[in-house]
């Protein structure tokens, strides 16, 4: 009886002592809040709705997709790849992927890096410690419209940073 009741007792502290799951990170919760972007060193960009100025007149808008969600830390918690288009007056869009941690079910930016002009994302992934963006791009400076390439360009997060570890290209013709 001795044996079944330490028994008892330990799984019941295994079982008191289980966290709970980590919420997913919303589309809401991202779409408002801070954010840092290579491409604007030294602003902060205050999201509301997914819209922000900064105070260089730059307009920033988080894209509502694509967005990959997987867990890039290894902690079982969803994180987010988020594309952020960034439009100087005057300029072609830029854009911006942005790694978001979920830290017990709130937003927390570790890096981004820029992508380039003149790009269409079409698909962010995110898994173990990688984001992949898919992208559509002109192929020939001088005929955007006849010839482009997909690509895909995949960033390790290591050391708080996105570093591009390999991208490849796919010609096609007009998509």
């Amino acid at each position: 009886s001795g044996v079944v009741w330490v028994t008892t007792l330990l799984a019941g502290c295994v079982a008191a002592t289980a966290l709970p799951p980590v919420p997913p990170l919303g589309d809401s919760i991202l779409g408002h809040g801070d954010y840092r972007l290579s491409l604007l060193p030294g602003d902060v960009i205050d999201l509301e709705a997914g819209r922000a100025t900064a105070p260089s007149g730059v307009e920033v808008e988080l894209l509502a997709a694509p967005r990959g969600r997987g867990d890039v830390n290894g902690d079982g918690a969803e994180d987010a790849g988020l594309v952020m288009r960034v439009t100087a007056p005057g300029q072609p869009p830029a854009y911006e992927l942005v790694l978001v941690m979920n830290d017990a079910g709130l937003p927390r930016q570790q890096a981004s890096v820029g992508l380039g002009t003149g790009t269409e994302v079409r698909g962010v992934t995110v898994d173990r410690g990688q984001v992949d963006v898919t992208l559509i791009t002109p192929s020939v400076a001088d005929a955007p419209d006849t010839s482009r390439s997909i690509e895909v360009r995949s960033f390790a997060f290591q050391a708080q940073a996105l570093a591009e570890t390999d991208a490849s290209a796919l010609a096609m013709s007009t998509v």
